[in-house]
Formats: structure tokens, sequence, C-alpha cells
């Protein structure tokens, strides 16, 4: 059987409401029923009922029985984070509707249906949080780690409307099967969702990443919920250096996202071994992994000062484009970011006025590795968060940090500092005219942190960040000279797979460049612009698939390819490239 830790019990004596249609189901015992595990979820959430919108002024939570069995729901437990309430002797009929709210307030939720009143019910935190569902034999039914950022707009976020899953055929889905209601009532208690519609889950999960847990256990980090049953079986795992499979496997509620391995022999201190899981592995909607992950564990070692570095910032955001920081292992070590914190510091005294501990983020960061640091994974730019999931440490609590600039540090368990960065708006390059949601990137990463001109705005061609990837600004060496080439001399657009486009390929040796790339006919007529006062990083490529401006394509002969280069000093750079494009005759 499993069990929760409890830290607040409220043990409830409902008062609730039938709705003619429910009242004629008897009670049924759990034992006459199979599995329930996503069968009942929880499908709406009420967190900030002010300013209402037309609703009653009450948090309330609502239940969906998705199977066609009714569920008897005595001895079942609401989770509210760490405090719990348990739910009245209810049994809910087939593809029907339950709300459940603050013991009183049932009245005014009159001819909504089922309605359930929890004497002493925790709050419904307005920023976020977990709300796991229990059933009286133990097992977690129904799990959602909601946040306020799941809403899109802004105004709504500030209350009055709930937040609805998408899809209840797709109840593992997280963030991208939940919305903002946009019922004009503000919400849809007891009634089908206002953004119902078909959203599958048909994204295969990751292993992203793994970490000691003692010295013979280890846990592993999946992308997704996974189904418990698929991913409790030890002998789906082996560890390489001859430890093979696990004694144990233990998959952690109430997500299942992660599961902890444990063998009988503890690893050794100075190995770097690698765990791989079989690729029948599978989220709850039935996806597998993809075909036999493996990812790399070891002890870590403590950090010392400029081991870990922090190496990009994006401090200014947008709504599409959040905060994150990147931290670069530039040492030989394995470190763990669970023996780091992150601070804020006063500009004047250099004294932390806000910390956040990473102590509950187990996290190994190898050598010449990235971990980006974010509130939203889901708000990072260019869907980082997405491309790279394996190098994102989601942290929900993290400060904000100041738009116009700030001074951010790493200090280890110890108190030890290990990297110190003052940021600034001003550091920004001046062929910006709009910084919001740019990066500042470290040039380079043995550098020193405290100096301004080792830092540098991410290029526009890399999407101005490059959260979780080597920075565009880095591996300038202080040549003043730029070199310009393009490649191939000669090309064909025709797809056959060869020499189907020209590159323009620049490299600078100092950061600071911005530059215009433009082709020309043999005539001196401009037929495409490749770039316009693009921020140019220590390498960027352009490239030219042929097409004209007009998106029809040119005809075949020589080409000129102009390439202006020019920085805040006033230099000016000018480069002529000539091309020669054939087509079949």
């Amino acid at each position: 059987m499993k069990t929760l830790g409890l830290i607040f019990l409220c043990f409830c004596t409902s008062s609730f409401l039938y709705s003619p249609c429910n009242s004629q189901y008897a009670e049924v015992s759990p034992e006459n029923y199979p599995d329930l595990v996503n069968e009942v979820v929880i499908t709406e959430i009420m967190a900030d009922p002010d300013p209402v919108v037309s609703l009653p002024d009450a948090e309330y939570l609502e239940l969906f029985n998705r199977s066609d069995a009714p569920v008897a729901l005595g001895g079942w437990r609401l989770f509210f984070g760490d405090h719990v309430c348990y739910l009245p002797e209810i049994t809910l009929a087939p593809f029907a509707y339950m709300l459940l709210c603050e013991s009183g307030r049932e009245i005014e939720f009159t001819g909504c249906g089922t309605v359930a009143g929890l004497p002493r019910m925790p709050a419904v935190v307005n920023t976020g949080g977990m709300l796991t569902l229990v059933s009286a034999s133990g097992d977690v039914v129904s799990s959602v780690e909601y946040s306020d950022n799941w809403y899109d707009t802004p105004s709504k976020a500030k209350g009055g409307w709930s937040l609805e899953m998408i899809d209840t055929d797709n109840p593992c889905g997280k963030a991208e099967n939940w919305s903002e209601s946009t019922d004009p009532a503000g919400g849809t208690p007891c009634r089908r969702n206002s953004v119902s519609a078909l959203n599958p889950d048909t994204e295969r999960p990751r292993l992203l990443r793994a970490a000691m847990q003692g010295n013979s256990s280890v846990i592993l980090h999946f992308s997704e919920s996974m189904d418990s049953a698929s991913i409790s079986n030890p002998s789906l795992y082996s560890v390489s250096r001859g430890m093979l499979h696990p004694l144990r496997s233990d998959p952690v509620e109430p997500q299942y996202r992660s599961i902890i391995l444990s063998w009988n022999e503890p690893f050794s201190s100075t190995a770097v071994y690698s765990v791989m899981a079989m690729y029948s592995l599978h989220d709850c909607a039935g996806n597998l992994l993809a075909a036999n992950p493996s990812v790399p564990f070891a002890f870590s070692q403590q950090a010392e000062s400029l081991d870990v570095v922090i190496n990009e910032i994006l401090f200014d955001a947008t709504p599409q484009r959040g905060e994150f920081i990147e931290l670069y292992n530039r040492s030989p070590k394995v470190i763990d970011l669970a023996s780091l914190v992150l601070e804020m510091l006063n500009e004047e005294t250099g004294l932390p006025k806000k910390q956040f501990t990473l102590a509950n983020s187990a996290f190994l960061l190898f050598p010449e590795s990235y971990a980006v640091l974010t509130r939203n994974a889901r708000e990072l730019p260019n869907n980082t968060g997405y491309a790279c999931a394996e190098k994102i440490l989601e942290q929900k609590a993290s400060f904000i940090l100041p738009d116009a600039g700030g001074c951010v540090a790493l200090r280890n368990d110890a108190g030890i500092e290990i990297d110190r960065v003052c940021y600034s708006n001003r550091m920004h390059s001046p062929f910006y005219e709009n910084t919001a949601g740019v990066s500042l990137e470290r040039i380079q990463s043995d550098g020193p942190s405290d100096d301004p001109e080792n830092w540098s705005s991410a290029s526009t061609l890399s999407g101005c960040a490059t959260a979780g990837y080597k920075n565009s600004q880095s591996g300038f060496d202080g040549d003043e000279s730029v070199s310009v080439y393009v490649s191939p001399s000669l090309f064909s657009p025709d797809n056959d797979g060869t020499d189907d486009a020209a590159f323009v390929v620049v490299q600078t040796g100092n950061p600071g460049y911005s530059g215009n790339v433009i082709v020309f006919n043999a005539a001196g007529k401009q037929i495409k612009t490749l770039a316009h006062s693009e921020i140019i990083g220590a390498e960027t490529v352009f490239t030219w698939d042929g097409a004209k401006n007009d998106g029809k394509q040119a005809d075949m002969g020589i080409y000129v390819i102009f390439i202006e280069l020019f920085n805040s000093n006033g230099e000016v750079k000018n480069y002529r490239k000539v091309v020669t494009l054939a087509r079949e005759l």
C-alpha cells in the first residue's frame, strides 16, 4: 500500500447536495471495480474567485468520473500540498461531475449538480501548487501541479477565472492540457469545460537525467508523468560497470515523473556510470520511450570558486520570453546543483538581499555542460524548454530579476562564493532598439565575471538567446581581423542534396558587430536581403537558397553578395563575394 506523509489532517464529515440524476446510484464497494488510476480526475481549479465575474466568490475544485462505472468516494483523500481532507461518502456516477468547496458554501452552487462541502478546506493557492486525489486503497488516482503561469491573459490571472482541463482523455497532460476558462461566467463548475477539445498526448517521454540518492541508490527523472506500473519493474533498468539491474525500483508519487533505483552494493566514489532504461517504459498515454535511452551519473564534488560560472542571463522578460540564468561547469568536476544557493545581492553593500536554495533539486552538472534555471520552462526563448529539457531546472519559487540591472551570485553549501555577476541593460548592444527578451551572454567562460567587456547581447540570428546551448557570442579571440567567405562558390538549388544553397560565413574576432548581407545580380540590382542590421555572433552563417525577395527563383548566373559590418565605435567593413547559381537546362 502506498502512503503519503501528512502534516495537517482535517477529518471531515462533509455535507453535500445531490442532483436528482445522481441520487439513483447506490453505494459501490472499491472491490467491485478495477483500478481507478486516472479514471476520476481533477478537471477544473478555481483558485482565485476574486474579483468575481459571475460565479460565487468561493474557491472550488471539480472532479469528473471519466469511467463507465459509478465510483464510491468514501475514504478517499484530497491533498492540497501537504494538507489533506477526506471526501464524503458519495458515489459519483459514470461521466458525472462533482464540485468540492469549503463547507457552508454549498448553497451558493445550488443547481450545479453534486456539491460537497469540506470543513476547514485548505486554501487553493492562487500562484499554484500540487493537488492530489488518493483512493481509499492508497493509490494516487489524479494529480495536477498547477500554476498561475498557465493563464495566457494577464487580466484573467488576477482572479475570477478558473483553469480548465482541455482533454479529459489526456488526464496526465500538464500545462499543455490546461487553459483559462473562456466561459462568460468565469468557469464551468459541474459541466463540460468551455475549453474542451481533442488534445491527445502523442509525444514520446524522455529520460532526462539521473542523480545519486545515497551510496547505492539513483533517482531518474523523466520529461513527463509515467505509467507507474510500466516503470516499476527493476529488470527494465541496467547500469554500466557490472552493476546491472537494481534490486528495487520505487516510483515517486504523486506525479510519477521520477523513480528511485536501489542496488545491494555501493557505487564507486570515483567512477562515472551510465544507467539505461528499456524502451518499453511508457507514459500514462501509452507513448513509449525512445529506444533504450541512457544517462550518466556519479558522485558529485564540492564546487569551489569559478568551477561553475553564470554564463547567460535574460533579465528583462516579455510575456513570451521568460527570465532565466544559465550556468556552465568549466571545471573537471561533477557538481550537484543541490549544493548551491542562488542569491540576489544589494548592489551597494554586496550582501545578499534574497536567497534561493537549490537543495531540493538534485541535478548533476557534468564538465562543459549547461544548466538553465527558470521559473517557467514554457516561457524559455524559442521553446528551448522542450528542445533541451534535460538541461532545464524549473524553480517556480525563485526570485524575479530586476529589469534595469542587478547583481546575482552563486554560493556553495559551505557559504563560499562560486561566482558573482553584476548586469545592466547598458551592457546590451546599442544596435538593439528594444532589449526586452534579449539575453546577455558571457563571451569567454574563463574570462572575468565582473568585466562588462566580457558580456554581450545574444545575436539576433540565434533568437536573441541561447539557453542551454553554446553562447552565440562565445569564442572571440580578440583578433581584430574579420573572416568572410562563401561556400560553395557554385551552387545548384535543385534539392538533390548536393550544394543546394550558398552559405555566407562571417567570423569576427571581437563582439559588438552588426551587419547587412545583400545579394545583387550581374546588373547591380538588389534581389535578396539575407540580413538587415542583424547582431553578429562569433561565427554567423547566412543561407541563400536561390530565392529572390518576392519568393521566385533567381535565374542562373553570377551574383555578388555584399556584406557590410559595423560596430558602435563607428568602424565599417565592407566585403564582396562572388557566387555562381547553376540550374539544369
